[in-house]
């Protein structure tokens, strides 16, 4: 093991007590000082220096039990390759970052690297107890999220202005989702459209918790707290709504949703972002920039369209890859004569599919809180979204796709893509 020259005392403890072992890598100058005021007392701190390699060696044994991680700026490749490796060779080992969580980056960084616990260093006396506290009752739960082999997608349902149908899509495409993935899968509807909190409504969910105490609980989240904190539909589903005074709105940084977002692609398999009548284009475009998937209702109407043309060139002047998106064209009939290819041209994105005109069942099941795949699982609306989901290959073929569309509809996806790449 590799010591850094012990100018700090470390330890203040007889050898004897029984106190864990707690160790520190990559630290900056001034850290190791910090962080030992605010841990003297709950264990032996030892700082360690070297490279990942080094650090890796002398984190062999089952002496240590958890690992300060330094991930300012300069540190976060290292620490970032140490935590991965600490995934495979030590599970067990609770990790904890320190930095600045006024740098985005660091936090961010560090929750890829699945080190779920960060202690900013500007408060770390005030912090840096519970969080310990936190990380050695929970022991490997830290690095789950970095030794996952799958990790959980994000599919962003865009519409442009309220009214087209944004919200019922994703609410019957999370519904579809949850029951594919069976009992223990999980599907996270983030409820960030406008009006604000419409899906949560139309499912009958009056759950307060939303994305602002989420944001500012990510040093506290693990599976506990968001079977605890998290709304839930009655199929299994959980809900995230944004806040509902928007004041409180102005509060939420955009790298503060997105570090969110992706702690929660290590709870979740799949996400799905309702941004229906989203009026703000700069989150828009971060939301769609990291997406794996992007879909954009629209109805025939002109309003629609021309608002939907105005979302995607705002998109593109923000950097979002429009090639990306694919078109759900809602409210469709056929006397209009105005097909999702038609739509999809006008827009310079790729067609999908055509969402049936369903007012009256829609409207029925809204009214009941629930979701119209619950009261209708055969209604052609449903069917065209089980289609959307074998078309984009990430669920298991378990979605009742009735015959008809079997072998009409999802073949026709796949030409419309196609002809259209």
């Amino acid at each position: 093991m590799t010591y850094i020259p012990p100018e700090l005392t470390t330890r203040t403890h007889s050898p004897n007590e029984a106190l864990p072992e707690f160790a520190l890598v990559f630290a900056q100058p001034g850290t190791a000082e910090i962080l030992f005021a605010a841990v003297a007392s709950m264990g032996n701190l030892t700082p360690l220096a070297g490279g990942v390699d080094d650090c890796t060696r002398a984190l062999a044994s089952g002496t240590c039990r958890l690992v300060f991680l330094d991930f300012s700026l300069s540190q976060i490749g290292k620490s970032t390759s140490l935590a991965k490796q600490l995934a495979s060779t030590r599970p067990d080992l609770a990790l904890v970052a320190v930095g600045n969580s006024a740098v985005a980056d660091s936090v961010l960084s560090a929750l890829r690297a699945g080190v779920r616990d960060f202690i900013d260093l500007g408060s770390a006396q005030l912090e840096a107890s519970s969080i310990v506290q936190k990380a050695l009752a929970s022991g490997h739960v830290q690095v789950t999220a970095a030794s996952q082999v799958v990790r959980g997608k994000l599919l962003v349902v865009l519409g442009a202005r309220a009214g087209v149908g944004t919200s019922c899509a994703a609410i019957n495409l999370a519904l579809l989702a949850q029951r594919a993935h069976g009992v223990d899968g999980k599907t996270l509807l983030l409820d960030f459209g406008i009006p604000v909190a419409d899906a949560s409504l139309y499912l009958g969910q009056k759950k307060e918790f939303d994305l602002l105490q989420a944001i500012n609980s990510l040093n506290r989240i693990d599976e506990t707290f968001i079977a605890s904190a998290f709304a839930r539909h009655s199929s299994g589903f959980g809900l995230l709504p944004m806040p509902s005074q928007a004041e409180r709105m102005r509060e939420i940084a955009y790298s503060d949703a997105l570090s969110l977002l992706d702690l929660m692609r290590g709870f979740f398999p799949l996400q799905i972002a309702d941004l229906g009548g989203c009026s703000d284009p700069d989150f828009v475009a971060a939301m769609v920039r990291n997406a794996d998937e992007v879909l954009l209702v629209s109805d025939p109407s002109v309003g629609a369209i021309v608002s939907a043309r105005n979302l995607v060139q705002a998109l593109a002047e923000r950097g979002a890859i429009i090639k990306k998106i694919k078109l759900l064209l809602s409210k469709h009939e056929a006397a209009l004569a105005l097909t999702v290819v038609d739509v999809a041209k006008r827009l310079g994105i790729q067609p999908l599919v055509e969402l049936p005109q369903c007012h009256v069942p829609m409207l029925q099941a809204i009214n009941q809180g629930r979701a119209l795949g619950e009261i209708a699982p055969a209604d052609a609306y449903t069917q065209a979204l089980a289609a959307v989901w074998q078309h984009l290959g990430w669920l298991p073929d378990v979605i009742p796709v009735s015959s008809r569309f079997d072998q009409g509809l999802v073949k026709g996806l796949r030409r419309l893509i196609q002809r259209s790449s």
